[in-house]
């Protein structure tokens, strides 16, 4: 995170840079709710918001900024708007420092959840070459040395023009925390109960010692049930946490790439079908391509495959070297957070990927004159299937993927309809339940 101060009409305003931005999907009192989970979850107690027809939240921690400050991204994302710019990349430098550079993604007038950052000149060079090859954008700024034919130069202070910042109200960093004046309302209609209350005492006096007497009859009846709930379930145990015996989203990829590399592609006159990574091996395969494509070729080149029954085909297997990711301290997150998490990366690199919601428990099974077994206690989390399918780099699309909880158990090398290579993966994502 990045603070600096910008001078306009005879006033110094500081701005900030950096924030961490979510999409938000409700709206009133749940939309307080959801700020305040995504506050939580990140450490923030700052936030600004922006937009009306797609809105979302910027957060930052009272560690690096401070209440009262203006979101930069959010000023020069308005200001683009208002020309009828939706979807910009930007790279500013910094007035002070100017080997550093303000960078800016906006995606249909929504700011990226990673689109607002500061860092070092040749890194946002390249993360804006690659942002820009994947299209789609209205309008590209940049410094003109840096050689990007259809992008435009500008300077950062020619956002920050007197006459924009005369109502800066919208762009300030506000404390994220709970709506005292509820809290207040509600303070008074507890008031006003306890005072209603006061007229009834005589009554409530004379019917306390039979509700006395009930309490006394239904703790004890609880007490009963507690008992017999806890000796059915003294001996069930929460079961272990299955993601840390599992390797990481990145470890699983780079293990199945090097280990297909070291296998190889060709096998003779044999064509190349593909490879499945699952179970901790690769099996790379390969058909008969023609009526020449013999047997004996094959095995010429490739002497340990095992050939098909119907001799059509051919598959040669290794182990991967995947270890477990053990305990990393993996903290899981909320379910709907991920999914607008996986779209946007879908959207920017395109991937596609399925997120489904996991099956519902089945339904106990007893025998008549059975008693209802114990049932052990529901674990911690939750998990949903995550299929994704990537034209790239298979290693660098799992970096991309990786998340706390995030597991692949089964990577595909195949081939699509127009002969280039796709990556497709299948695992699960552990959630909070």
């Amino acid at each position: 995170m990045q603070v600096f101060a910008i001078e306009a009409h005879r006033k110094r305003h500081e701005m900030v840079a950096g924030l961490l931005w979510h999409p938000l999907q409700a709206s009133g009192s749940a939309r307080a709710k959801e700020i305040l989970a995504y506050a939580q979850a990140g450490g923030a107690d700052l936030k600004v918001l922006r937009g009306d027809e797609a809105p979302h939240v910027g957060l930052a921690s009272t560690r690096e900024a401070r209440a009262g400050q203006l979101s930069a991204a959010a000023v020069i994302a308005d200001a683009l708007a208002a020309e009828g710019r939706r979807s910009v990349l930007v790279a500013l430098r910094l007035p002070q420092d100017a080997a550093r550079v303000l960078y800016l993604a906006v995606r249909d007038n929504v700011i990226l959840a990673d689109g607002d950052m500061v860092a070092a000149e040749e890194d946002i060079k390249t993360r804006l070459a690659g942002d820009r090859a994947y299209g789609g954008w209205d309008l590209v700024i940049c410094p003109e040395d840096w050689g990007f034919a259809d992008a435009e130069a500008r300077t950062l202070e020619s956002f920050f023009t007197p006459q924009a910042l005369k109502k800066t109200a919208g762009w300030q960093l506000h404390e994220v925390r709970v709506d005292v004046r509820r809290l207040a309302l509600a303070g008074i209609l507890m008031a006003a109960l306890a005072l209603g209350g006061l007229y009834g005492y005589t009554a409530w006096q004379k019917r306390q010692a039979l509700a006395r007497a009930l309490a006394e009859a239904q703790q004890a009846q609880a007490d009963l049930e507690a008992a017999e709930r806890g000796r059915k379930s003294a001996a069930v145990k929460p079961p272990p946490r299955p993601w840390p015996a599992m390797p990481s989203a990145r470890s699983f990829a780079h293990a199945c790439a090097s280990t297909f590399a070291r296998i190889g592609t060709t096998a003779g006159n044999w064509r190349l079908d593909g490879a499945a990574c699952e179970n901790g091996q690769l099996s790379v395969r390969w058909v008969k391509g023609s009526e020449a494509a013999w047997v004996s070729h094959l095995k010429a080149v490739r002497p340990n495959a095992v050939i098909a029954a119907d001799g059509l085909s051919a598959t040669v297997s290794l182990p991967i070297a995947a270890p477990p990711s053990g305990e990393t301290g993996e903290q899981l997150q909320d379910a709907t957070g991920l999914r607008l998490r996986y779209f946007d990366l879908a959207s920017r690199y395109g991937m596609s990927i399925k997120v489904e919601a996991p099956p519902p428990p089945a339904p106990k099974q007893t025998l008549p004159g059975q008693s209802e077994p114990a049932a052990p206690p529901p674990p911690p989390w939750a998990e949903t299937a995550v299929q994704t399918t990537a034209s790239f780099d298979p290693v660098e699309a799992a970096s991309l993927l990786e998340s706390p909880g995030l597991r692949f158990t089964r990577l595909v090398f195949a081939y699509g309809k127009d002969g280039l290579p796709q990556y497709q993966f299948t695992g699960v994502q552990y959630v909070r339940p």
